[in-house]
């Protein structure tokens, strides 16, 4: 089978690349803007990618006109986040917080996740 990535849209890349990486690896990053608007966002492009230090990545691409998304944004402003690992108990939850809310809503706070204090970083 061949495939031209550049003869199908970017959607049905998408679905390709999802539907060949099994099992499809979740990031729930949440960080929080200048004004502190905690943002909670699920990631499909992510994965370990070192152990020492340990690293993982994610990939946020842009808006359709461009613009950085709220979560891009945060991380370079703050320049802090937390990747949460998606399970059984709150991938439900996760999946509501992948709507397109303004950037003054805080999708913590429309979902209803609860937030725990860290010693270590700004967001949980």
């Amino acid at each position: 089978m061949q495939i031209d990535p550049a003869a199908k849209a970017g959607k049905d890349n998408y679905k390709l690349l999802i539907g060949s990486v099994l099992p499809w690896p979740i990031a729930f990053v949440t960080s929080v803007s200048l004004s502190g608007v905690v943002n909670a966002v699920p990631f499909s492009f992510y994965n370990a990618v070192a152990t020492e230090p340990p690293h993982v990545g994610f990939s946020c691409m842009h808006k359709p006109d461009g613009a950085m998304k709220d979560t891009a944004r945060n991380i370079v402003e703050i320049r802090n986040l937390s990747c949460i690992m998606v399970s059984e108990e709150n991938v439900s939850m996760v999946n509501e917080t992948a709507v397109d809310f303004p950037p003054d809503k805080s999708e913590v706070e429309m979902v209803g996740f609860y937030l725990v204090p860290s010693s270590v970083i700004q967001v949980l």
